[in-house]
């Protein structure tokens, strides 16, 4: 019964340290991140064509 007693006390002090990360951590604000790139990008190479209403699908 001797070893017992030890190896509680560590079980209980390994979980009371690892409580204080845990309770930091739920504490905390969530962080909220904005957009990347906020301003609209002057390349318009990616952007959809304006007349695109106006086109058939499939094969031209």
């Amino acid at each position: 019964m001797a070893v017992r007693q030890p190896i509680r006390n560590m079980l209980v002090q390994s979980f009371g340290i690892a409580t204080v990360p845990v309770a930091v951590m739920a504490a905390a604000p969530a962080a909220h991140a904005g957009a990347i790139f906020p301003l609209r990008d002057p390349d318009g190479f990616y952007y959809a064509a304006g007349n695109l209403d106006a086109a058939r699908n499939g094969p031209c």
